[in-house]
Protein backbone atom coordinates (compact mmCIF):
# COMPACT_ATOMS: atom_id res chain seq x y z
CA UNK A 1 0.00 0.00 0.00
CA UNK A 2 1.47 3.32 -0.89
CA UNK A 3 0.74 6.60 1.25
CA UNK A 4 -1.14 9.41 -1.46
CA UNK A 5 -1.44 12.11 0.83
CA UNK A 6 -1.71 12.69 4.53
CA UNK A 7 -4.91 10.20 4.54
CA UNK A 8 -4.87 8.85 1.05
CA UNK A 9 -3.92 5.30 0.61
CA UNK A 10 -3.55 2.70 -2.84
CA UNK A 11 -2.49 -0.56 -3.51
CA UNK A 12 -2.14 -1.54 -7.02
CA UNK A 13 -0.78 -5.02 -6.82
CA UNK A 14 -4.09 -7.28 -6.79
CA UNK A 15 -5.29 -8.54 -10.17
CA UNK A 16 -8.21 -6.91 -11.78
CA UNK A 17 -8.94 -3.17 -9.77
CA UNK A 18 -6.82 -0.57 -7.51
CA UNK A 19 -7.88 -0.19 -4.11
CA UNK A 20 -7.95 2.75 -1.88
CA UNK A 21 -8.50 3.99 1.45
CA UNK A 22 -9.13 7.31 3.76
CA UNK A 23 -7.87 7.17 6.85
CA UNK A 24 -10.55 9.59 9.17
CA UNK A 25 -10.87 10.18 12.47
CA UNK A 26 -14.05 8.43 12.55
CA UNK A 27 -12.46 4.94 10.39
CA UNK A 28 -11.20 3.78 7.65
CA UNK A 29 -13.11 4.30 4.75
CA UNK A 30 -11.72 1.33 1.57
CA UNK A 31 -12.62 2.09 -1.56
CA UNK A 32 -12.80 -1.31 -4.16
CA UNK A 33 -11.27 -3.95 -1.64
CA UNK A 34 -9.53 -6.84 -3.33
CA UNK A 35 -11.60 -9.09 -5.33
CA UNK A 36 -10.25 -12.49 -4.06
CA UNK A 37 -11.03 -13.28 -0.77
CA UNK A 38 -7.49 -14.32 0.24
CA UNK A 39 -6.20 -11.25 -1.40
CA UNK A 40 -9.33 -9.29 0.21
CA UNK A 41 -8.53 -10.59 3.82
CA UNK A 42 -4.65 -9.44 3.78
CA UNK A 43 -5.56 -6.11 2.34
CA UNK A 44 -8.06 -5.79 5.36
CA UNK A 45 -5.06 -6.63 7.70
CA UNK A 46 -2.79 -3.77 6.65
CA UNK A 47 -5.75 -1.23 6.32
CA UNK A 48 -6.70 -2.10 9.52
CA UNK A 49 -3.24 -0.80 10.59
CA UNK A 50 -4.74 2.81 9.95
CA UNK A 51 -7.90 2.34 12.03
CA UNK A 52 -10.99 0.24 12.07
CA UNK A 53 -12.92 -0.12 8.74
CA UNK A 54 -16.13 2.11 8.95
CA UNK A 55 -17.33 2.21 5.54
CA UNK A 56 -16.60 -0.19 2.31
CA UNK A 57 -17.37 1.53 -1.18
CA UNK A 58 -17.55 -0.99 -4.02
CA UNK A 59 -17.58 0.97 -7.87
Amino acid sequence: MRRLSEHAYVATEFQGCNNGCVATPEGVVVIDPPMRPTSAVAWRREVETLGQVRYVVNT
